[in-house]
């Protein structure tokens, strides 16, 4: 029994041993009961003594969170995201997020309780006071409760991996005063409960696999942790798509545990399989019912208008306000284009959408000032993101059509667009031809400049340079439906691709996206769809008028364009970071200033966390790559504590390999906070060494807790310094200098001395 206590709870020999004899292991027979009475006496004393830690810290980790909670009462960081997402729910306005709505339903549901009086705020920009009818601090107490209840799961984490009750409690204590994780959990942002959903999965996953080896399976415990599995995988999945990681980690885990139990001798398969159906069955029919019901919670609290609807296909409107209003000012159209008709393009995946548009205004001779790259000279072809703007419409002609009709349809007298057609557009307020040409593009330099050109200018336009190929993706229909079709237009003479990118011209171009021809074939950049479409030609003839959708069928569309928009984020941004920097902190984020009270908040983590967390992975391999070649060369005897050492590893590295390195392969802009889950991993791999090292190699209880308390002197340390970042405290102009141990932390400094000249 005392061995099985060891190897669950981690807890060092005199500790078991002290509660044995009170619960009575080791009496006679006479003196007890049976030895699994005495065993669940043991771990019910063992368990009642770690809720008193897990209050405890609870209760530290609150209040270092709580202090100053409504320092400063202005808008901080993403707060103008999330802040104006609650007003949106109260409003009952339709909007877009790239996120699902959980956590976003969680801060609406507090401002409901605490009376968010005044929706006219607009939460525009950052620094931005908030006036008395908005409750700022309910909403930041939502991030310190999820934020407090974080920290103690570590401390479960590194007890269920057979970590030291010390060694457990000190991996809470480091995020506790874990200065990024602090940050997050006083602001209106989305990953405080992240974190804490995260972690509790792990948890649930973990006390699955404990029961699971101590074939205690099908009973109530079990039962409850595998419901709690699903439910807590279900609310991450809905609070940010990162979450998939989480549930591919637990699925890891599940068919673990699962092959263990097929290979131990003895074993009934027949028990084996009934388990994985049962597990198959909750995690994957749970958190599926809750993601979709979340969404349509989401679809239901918001029945008006609003400024997500340009995103949205005009189905997906009228299904949600109805044929009369859904569709307001977007009337039906003819579905079928013809030579003369009048079009808008909307690119189809740009988020906000744009569409093709034209100005009387030409390129500057050099796009840059003082730079040898010259222009065309020609008029400017942007994408706008206003769809009511005249200057958006081009006229159609059709030069050469393939007119392969099969069905009988189509009407003779006709010339529908289709696949291979070679077309013009001609810009109808300028009256010039969308042309491109080998000149390098005003931003994308490795591409071509897109220009409007008139073609009476003299021979100025050479023939075929106003000419594009049109190619119908995704369907084996050949024929162009408006708002239906997905369409590429391919430059005749260079074989570019019309693609509007994600950069911004300079003030001469109205700050407007850039257009250009790329040779990249496949660029989802590059698909375009008619947005509008005017022929009175076709009056009478097939029009694009709304169907209606399901509810499933408006959360799969919302679905596709919050993929589409989280594809969108690149580019570059001031607060950007590689996630190869994100152990390392080698910058932080501005998240507030307020040069008027010289108050600052600056998100960095605990270097004194963060650096020995990372050093400790490096130091995990060396030791188990000493490990298997000295028991491969048998200097090394085998041992018990080095291979649960292994499998302890074996599962904390899994679950930080998978929420860290998907990001290595994303295309969109990244942040420091991305790191929090895998930090928080990263700090149970810290002090499982340090207790496997001092407690298993060197056998030295001081040692480990000379190390454990030596790490946590320096994170305290680090914490209290740098915590007027945290809280908003105002510094002397020296104080903030010097915090910048590193020249990447671009901590301001409000009054710099000048720099002395040589």
């Amino acid at each position: 029994c005392l061995d099985m206590l060891r190897r669950r709870k981690g807890t060092n020999k005199d500790e078991v041993d002290e509660v044995a004899v009170n619960s009575g292991i080791g009496k006679s027979k006479e003196q007890n009961t049976t030895g699994e009475d005495s065993l669940r006496a043991v771990e019910k004393a063992v368990d009642s003594e770690n809720s008193i830690i897990l209050v405890a810290l609870f209760l530290v980790t609150f209040v270092i969170r709580v202090i100053f909670i409504h320092a400063p009462p202005s808008i901080v960081w993403d707060e103008t995201h999330f802040g104006g997402f609650v007003r949106e729910y109260l409003k009952g306005q339709y909007f877009l997020d790239v996120h699902p709505p959980f956590g976003k339903l969680i801060y609406t549901f507090a401002a409901y309780i605490f009376g968010m009086e005044d929706l006219s705020f607009s939460f525009q920009f950052i620094g931005d006071e908030y006036p008395d009818g908005v409750p700022f601090v309910p909403l930041r107490l939502v991030s310190v409760l999820f934020g407090s209840l974080a920290v103690p799961l570590l401390f479960l984490i590194c007890r269920e991996l057979g970590v030291g009750r010390l060694a457990s409690v000190f991996a809470s204590l480091l995020l506790s005063v874990d200065n990024a994780h602090v940050m997050l959990s006083r602001i209106v942002v989305l990953d405080a409960p992240l974190c804490f959903f995260i972690l509790f999965s792990f948890v649930c996953s973990l006390k699955l696999r404990s029961m699971t080896r101590k074939k205690r399976v099908f009973g109530l415990e079990w039962w409850s942790w595998l419901i709690m599995l699903a439910c807590s995988l279900g609310c991450v999945l809905s609070i940010k798509f990162v979450g998939l990681f989480t549930i591919f980690t637990s699925a890891i885990l599940t068919f673990w545990d699962l092959w263990d139990e097929w290979t131990e001798e003895n074993q009934s398969v027949w028990a084996t399989i009934k388990e994985m159906a049962a597990r198959a069955l909750v995690l994957t029919t749970i958190p599926l019912v809750m993601f979709f019901f979340f969404f349509v919670l989401h679809l239901s609290l918001l029945p008006n208008h609003g400024s997500g609807d340009v995103f949205m296909s005009n189905d997906f409107k009228a299904s949600r306000y109805g044929f009369e209003d859904g569709i307001k000012g977007f009337d039906t159209m003819p579905l079928h284009i013809i030579s003369g008709s009048k079009v808008m393009l909307r690119q189809t995946v740009s988020s906000p959408p744009c569409w093709l548009h034209s100005h009387p205004y030409e390129y500057p001779p050099t796009y840059i000032q003082g730079s040898d790259l010259s222009s065309s000279g020609m008029q400017q072809v942007t994408c706008h993101e206003s769809r009511n703007d005249y200057s958006n419409l081009f006229e159609i002609t059709i030069l050469n059509s393939t007119q392969v009709f099969e069905e009988q349809s189509f009407d003779p007298d006709f010339h529908y667009l289709q696949q291979d057609d070679i077309i013009t557009l001609k810009h109808v307020v300028t009256g010039k031809y969308v042309v491109s040409d080998t000149v390098p593009g005003p931003v994308t330099q490795q591409a071509f400049e897109v220009a409007a050109s008139s073609t009476t200018e003299d021979g100025d336009k050479e023939p075929l340079f106003d000419t594009w190929i049109v190619q119908v993706l995704g369907v084996t229909d050949p024929i162009v439906r408006a708002q239906q079709s997905n369409i590429r237009l391919i430059h005749v003479k260079t074989g570019a691709n019309l693609q509007a990118t994600n950069e911004r011209l300079p003030a001469w171009g109205f700050f407007q996206h850039e257009v250009v021809g790329t040779a990249i074939a496949n660029q989802v950049e590059a698909m375009w769809m008619i947005d509008y479409h005017d022929q009175p030609l076709l009056d009478g003839k097939p029009t694009t008028a709304p169907h209606s959708l399901s509810m499933l069928g408006c959360v799969w569309e919302l679905l596709g364009v919050m993929f589409a928009a989280n594809n969108n984020l690149k580019g570059e941004h001031d607060a950007a970071s590689s996630p190869s920097s994100w152990p390392w902190l080698q910058s932080g984020i501005a998240f507030f200033l307020d040069d008027k009270r010289e108050t600052q908040l600056f998100f960095i983590g605990n270097a004194f966390v963060w650096w020995p967390a990372i050093a400790s992975i490096l130091v995990c391999l060396v030791v188990l790559l000493v490990y298997a070649l000295g028991e491969k060369r048998q200097y090394l005897s085998p041992s018990d504590a080095r291979i649960k050492f292994r499998e302890r590893m074996k599962i904390l590295f899994l679950v930080y390999l998978v929420n860290y390195l998907p990001f290595f392969v994303m295309k969109r802009k990244l942040f420091l906070h991305h790191y929090m889950p895998s930090l928080c991993i990263s700090i149970c791999i810290l002090v499982s060494v340090i207790d496997h090292l001092c407690l298993d190699v060197m056998h030295s209880t001081f040692a480990n807790q000379a190390a454990l308390l030596f790490c946590g002197v320096l994170a305290l340390w680090f914490f209290v310094q740098y915590a007027p970042l945290i809280y908003g405290l105002s510094l002397t102009s020296e104080e903030f200098m010097q915090l910048r141990w590193m020249k990447t932390w671009n901590i301001h400094v409000f009054h710099p001395k000048p720099i002395p000249e040589d």
